[in-house]
């Protein structure tokens, strides 16, 4: 483990020569108050940590000490998500690049950000992919000491601000600042790291848990690329974000640089389709959720489940394009359609009208979307799917294709009736009230999507009635007019420096 240790902070000094914090970072001569402005790009990573401590990181029932100094750092680094949305607020970047809510959520799965996206979906298959505790901490370890390499760069930013005026004192940006370096000091957090430097590897051992260190710094390395490019195009060049409809990634390489339209071949000859999919069980389609959901006026029941299931309804489009890129060509093919669909949930998010209604600002919907305890279940439930997925073997993606579907044609039936008792069309709602229509069109003989059974289809099932359970849980409370999830504002940064 010893020459593991050696071997990350050799990574670690590296690190440190990225242009991230020659060019931009430590560049005396720019304006300290651009200098934090590429936090944008650095979404996905930050706000998704929070998620990987808890689901990835933490073991559920630790076995030994390695695994329960494992949990153990993982609660205390999961709580930094929640000091970034403080440091968003204080540096004014809602207001600096016009951030609202659906602006937030299309530049979150929006093309710019794809190969972040796909970074952070490396380094979390990284960690799900090695349960083994000695090679979670090198994984662990690497990550540490790369943060610690980046605040060391941040905090003299922090410095610079506080001195020229633009900030009260140094607490007024926690993540960027010294509260979070003496955080990140290389090593695990409330945890005694010596007993992991008693294990041993074997050659092969030794070997792999190098992999692993070398490519959680390949991660670093491109999120620092993509971070400096951002502030370079967006900061310096004032270049508009890319907000249209998200392109998909047609590579699913580990560290793709690019995100590029996909350029599909030909469909096969398409069958008629039948009008439904096969009947999800009835443990759905009678669940009390959508007996209460039947209730409510058409549109505040889908302003609703844009609010509860917001993490759901957005991350589908990754979870197709990427969780699913290692399947069969048919299956894959149909994948990225269904995921280009996902689109369509800006467009129906504006004409629900949700952000009047929530009056949430861009910085509310993040901490709504990554840290609200209303939908907490619904992220821990995407992990589960994730980390089922990781263990698919090929033959399994077809049913986890299709089985992902079908769970969801109760929610579709359900939403079909509404609109269709209070007069309106379902083309005006056609993702939440069509989404996967493609499956209708695929043709009947397509060999690789078996419909899905055993404990595959169970495990589907089992997610599904777990979120209709979640959202009849916060189904009062929505409508009596509260925000699903809502957490109060965020204080007001002590002063801002936009």
């Amino acid at each position: 483990m010893r020459q593991i240790y050696a071997r990350i902070h050799r990574g670690g000094r590296a690190l440190a020569e990225h242009p991230l914090f020659s060019e931009w970072l430590g560049d005396e001569a720019r304006n300290p108050r651009e200098k934090l402005l590429f936090a944008p790009m650095a979404i996905d990573y930050v706000m998704g940590f929070r998620d990987f401590c808890a689901y990835y990181v933490a073991y559920p029932a630790p076995k030994n000490a390695l695994e329960e100094a494992l949990t153990i750092h993982a609660a205390e680094d999961a709580c930094h998500s929640a000091l970034f949305l403080e440091d968003w607020a204080a540096l004014g970047i809602d207001a600096h690049f016009n951030f609202t809510p659906e602006r937030l959520f299309a530049w979150m799965n929006g093309p710019e950000t794809a190969p972040a996206r796909a970074a952070d979906y490396a380094l979390t298959k990284l960690a799900a992919e090695n349960p083994d505790p000695r090679f979670r901490f090198a994984i662990i370890e690497a990550m540490e000491v790369a943060g610690q390499v980046f605040f060391r760069r941040t905090v003299p930013v922090v410095d610079a601000l506080v001195a020229a005026g633009l900030l009260a004192s140094e607490n007024a940006l926690r993540y960027f600042g010294r509260h979070h370096l003496d955080r990140e000091d290389g090593h695990l957090q409330h945890a005694d790291e010596t007993i992991f430097f008693r294990e041993t590897f074997t050659d092969a051992e030794r070997a792999h848990a190098e992999g692993l260190v070398d490519a959680v710094f390949a991660i670093f390395a491109t999120h620092f690329d993509l971070w400096l490019a951002f502030a370079r195009r967006h900061v310096v060049e004032h270049e508009e974000l890319s907000l249209h409809a998200p392109t998909q990634i047609k590579s699913h390489a580990l560290f793709q640089k690019e995100s590029n339209t996909l350029d599909l071949p030909p469909h096969p000859a398409r069958g008629e389709g039948s009008a439904d999919a096969p009947n999800a069980p009835d443990a759905l389609r009678t669940h009390p959720f959508l007996a209460a959901l039947a209730e409510l006026p058409a549109r505040q029941a889908l302003a609703f489940l844009y609010r509860q299931w917001t993490v759901d309804l957005f991350a589908w489009g990754d979870y197709f394009t990427l969780d699913l890129g290692a399947a069969p060509p048919a299956t894959r093919a149909l994948a990225l359609e269904i995921a280009n669909e996902n689109t369509a949930c800006i467009a129906e998010w504006q004409a629900l009208g949700l952000t009047a209604a929530t009056g949430l600002s861009g910085v509310e919907a993040l901490r709504h979307y990554w840290l609200a305890p209303a939908i907490e279940e619904h992220r821990r439930l995407f992990a589960e799917l994730r980390k089922r997925t990781f263990q698919a073997k090929p033959e399994e993606f077809s049913g986890l294709l299709r089985g992902v579907y079908v769970v969801g044609d109760p929610l579709r039936a359900a939403v079909r009736a509404l609109l269709a008792r209070d007069g309106i069309p379902a083309s005006e709602h056609p993702f939440l009230a069509g989404f996967g229509a493609v499956f209708h069109q695929a043709p009947a003989a397509t060999t690789d999507l078996e419909a899905p059974e055993g404990d595959l289809w169970n495990l589907l099932v089992s997610l599904e009635k777990a979120r209709f359970d979640a959202s009849l849980a916060a189904l009062p409370g929505a409508v009596a007019g509260a925000l699903p999830g809502a957490t109060p504002s965020l204080p007001s940064a002590q002063r801002s420096v936009a």
